[in-house]
């Protein structure tokens, strides 16, 4: 009978049915909130930790009347839990329900108490949050150091950042950006936040200095395309050439910046490379208009093999600029002036009111004998502009001839 009494009777085994049922509202739970049915997982998730005490269907709880944005009863259950046990991950999440219910001091209160002997940087960093919107810097500082301290973290480093800059000390948050980043290295983050932080003090120098680390790391598109824009900003070409040569970021681009700055030889060379490597017809197109630039004095070899090179290019890719270029070429050294004329006109299609182009019709003209035609022209465009340079030496020639 002793023996008898000490026996526990054993909890009745549950039917297959019910285990199925159990089954079926775990995977609805975990459904509902997988698909942002907060408040219907809260329910499941109620139901299965009140019938199993399993831990982590509470914790579902919280996380469902967390992203509901229910933080008052977050508050509820929180504060519940803790009467009976310490956990620190519900701590963590009543400390937030009272942050987003502006109960900032209360939730100081509650996160202090996370601290003990292995604290943890997240633990700091929400400390510190707390701190920082009581506006009390000085003891947010001293958190976000210690958070930093542990993990050399980027979000810590950037609230650090951020509080140096409300008190206007900017010197000292481009110290500590500068210093993680010769330590650590260029994280997107904190050296995107330098690179912000030197455009506000208009620091062009900086920010591109800093952008290309970022670069070199990174190899992100979008930075070179900030950087090229800093370079155009400064109208530093030089500079600009400089870092499409390293990049190899946009050698089109590279090819115009050697044009402006008159470095035709490299240009040239580019183009011929690019040409190579792709095949792509532009290129062999800049590579011919580059090659007649540069050959001085001309000779009879070369011009037919910048004009052979633009034909076979129109021939594929009837482009106005490089129609013009060779119509303008045929035409000005008297070779093939009837062909010449109509390449001219095709790009005269595309841009009707390109002086250039106008004048190289009303040369055509003029080399084809039609003397009225050409000074028609001429009058058209002395209409639209004063003439200048070469379409003037043409506009007298025709207007004798006329």
């Amino acid at each position: 009978m002793f023996f008898a009494c000490q026996i526990k009777t054993p909890e009745p085994l549950k039917s297959r049915a019910e285990i199925n049922q159990e089954n079926e509202k775990i995977f609805l739970a975990y459904d509902a909130f997988n698909h942002k049915s907060y408040a219907r997982a809260y329910e499941l998730f109620d139901q299965l930790y009140d019938e199993s005490q399993y831990f982590e269907f509470f914790e579902y709880q919280l996380k469902a009347l967390f992203n509901s944005e229910r933080f008052s009863l977050l508050e509820q259950k929180s504060t519940a839990f803790l009467k009976l046990k310490e956990h620190k991950n519900i701590r963590r999440f009543l400390a937030v329900s009272l942050i987003r219910q502006q109960k900032h001091q209360k939730a100081l209160a509650v996160s202090l108490k996370l601290l003990g002997k292995n604290n943890q940087e997240r633990d700091y960093i929400l400390i510190a949050d707390i701190y920082f919107l009581l506006a009390n810097y000085v003891e947010a500082l001293k958190f976000y150091e210690s958070a930093y301290n542990l993990s050399k973290n980027e979000f810590a480093l950037a609230k650090i950042a951020d509080i140096f800059k409300l008190q206007k000390n900017y010197k000292e948050a481009v110290a500590r950006y500068e210093t993680h980043i010769r330590l650590y290295g260029c994280g997107r983050s904190s050296c995107q936040n330098l690179a912000d932080l030197y455009l506000q003090l208009k620091n062009f120098t900086g920010v591109l200095t800093t952008l290309q680390k970022l670069y070199i790391e990174s190899k992100d598109k979008v930075i070179a395309a900030k950087i090229v824009d800093l370079y155009k900003i400064k109208k530093d070409y030089h500079g600009l050439a400089s870092f499409l040569v390293f990049s190899r970021f946009d050698n089109k681009l590279l090819i115009e910046v050697y044009k402006y700055l008159r470095q035709f030889h490299k240009a040239k060379a580019l183009a011929l490379r690019l040409h190579h490597e792709s095949k792509d017809l532009h290129y062999l197109a800049e590579y011919a208009m580059l090659k007649f630039e540069t050959t001085k004095p001309m000779n009879h070899k070369i011009l037919l093999e910048v004009i052979n090179d633009l034909k076979r290019v129109v021939r594929q890719i009837p482009d106005h600029v490089y129609l013009n270029y060779l119509g303008y070429l045929l035409v000005d050294n008297d070779l093939e002036l009837e062909y010449g004329l109509q390449v001219i006109k095709q790009a005269l299609k595309q841009d009707a009111n390109n002086i250039a182009y106008l004048d190289s019709l009303a040369w055509a003209y003029y080399k084809l004998g039609d003397y009225e035609s050409a000074y028609k022209v001429m009058q058209t465009i002395a209409k639209m502009r004063t003439l200048e340079g070469v379409i003037k030496e043409h506009y007298d020639i025709i207007e004798q001839a006329y």
